[in-house]
């Protein structure tokens, strides 16, 4: 019987034997690598998606940098250098119409509380700039810290000034020859603030009984100063004695433009004051001040009594008659003052104001008459 050959077996063992020895190695497995161009072109990718995400982060990043900065950064500018800054707190600028009153005061006069803040001061101006858009400030009187106290309402005056109807600040001068410390304090203040919000300067003789021609040569050595530091343009007007000072020295005086220290009754107190000023040479001559105390009612001065109801009658017939003259005037003052250690004869400075220490309204209404508001104004001549 003849033997198969051994590469010949019924269930091809053999034959797949022989095949698996002859058949070419497959060196590339299913699950190979790509090829290098591949590799190279998704590393690539990777990158630019790593540096679009880096990119993304620092814009969001310089975002809230910026937002930062212009929420801090106001809040910074009003506080820096400020003598009362309100420690990084942002201040309250919002005003709260009040319907008892009107703006019909051609200005008033502001006397500013010792250690006011800033804040105080721009709640104070928030008030008086529904009732008038000029304000009078005396300049360093005697006080060292005057100036701060005047740099703040010139300061609280920019910020209000953001609204539609700037309002203006007479500074006001006592005798400034003499007192060369006001001098001083007015370039220092003049040189900080500018004379955008100014209306001018006024000035005034500490002397009791001073001449027109005496007023006219103190208004032209002042005129002359004020050229000579780079002002020529801001005017200068003159002005009678300050209530302020008339109640330092107590002072009762036939021929001054104060009813109330001329010792006569409040019903008779605007014809005396209209007598008063068409005597005056120098016209028109503005009335700096006028007003009427309303306390304490026990310390009359001749006819003159301290009170609510007479006040409300000196403003009930001079505001309006002044308005449709158009005669200036800064009524005294804007609010009480805090009682202090004067002796009881000058209690009666604490009680001048149009409204008390809270800044409420002392009477039932106020003036309601038409009168010119302040403007700004870039040429020689303002209106004072």
């Amino acid at each position: 019987m003849q033997s198969k050959p051994e590469y010949i077996d019924d269930d091809h063992t053999s034959i797949h034997k022989k095949q698996s020895v002859h058949a070419p190695v497959d060196y590339h497995p299913a699950s190979s690598p790509p090829p290098l161009s591949s590799c190279t072109t998704t590393l690539v990718q990777r990158r630019k998606q790593r540096a679009s995400r880096c990119l993304k982060c620092c814009i969001f990043l310089i975002f809230l940098g910026v937002a930062a900065v212009s929420v801090v950064l106001p809040q910074v500018l009003i506080g820096r250098d400020s003598p009362n800054s309100q420690q990084g707190h942002a201040l309250d600028l919002t005003i709260v119409p009040d319907a008892r009153l009107s703006q019909s005061f051609y200005g008033i006069d502001y006397r500013i509380q010792d250690d006011s803040s800033l804040q105080q001061v721009v709640d104070d101006v928030k008030v008086l700039s529904q009732m008038t858009t000029r304000i009078r400030v005396q300049v360093a009187a005697n006080e060292a810290d005057d100036a701060d106290k005047t740099s703040l309402v010139l300061e609280a005056i920019s910020l209000i000034n953001t609204t539609q109807q700037p309002m203006g600040v007479m500074l006001a001068l006592n005798d400034p020859i003499s007192n060369t410390q006001q001098y001083e304090a007015l370039w220092n203040l003049l040189n900080e603030h500018g004379t955008e919000n100014v209306i001018g300067v006024s000035v005034s003789s500490s002397s009791s009984d001073v001449s027109d021609e005496q007023m006219s040569a103190l208004i032209q050595q002042v005129q002359e100063q004020m050229a000579s530091h780079g002002y020529p343009s801001l005017p200068v007007t003159p002005s009678t004695m300050s209530i302020q000072q008339l109640l330092v020295q107590q002072q009762t005086i036939a021929n001054n433009s104060h009813p109330f220290f001329s010792g006569i009754r409040a019903d008779e107190a605007t014809d005396w004051m209209w007598q008063h000023h068409n005597h005056s040479h120098m016209q028109p001559r503005p009335v700096q001040q006028i007003g009427w105390p309303t306390g304490p009612e026990d310390q009359p001065l001749q006819d003159a009594i301290p009170s609510i109801d007479n006040q409300q009658m000196l403003l009930d017939t001079f505001v309006c008659q002044a308005n449709a003259r158009g005669v200036p005037y800064y009524w005294f003052e804007f609010k009480d003052h805090p009682p202090s250690s004067f002796s009881s004869r000058q209690k009666v400075t604490t009680f001048w104001g149009l409204m008390d220490e809270g800044r409420a309204p002392k009477h039932r209404h106020m003036p309601t008459c038409h009168v010119e508001p302040w403007q700004r104004t870039n040429t020689t001549t303002m209106n004072t």
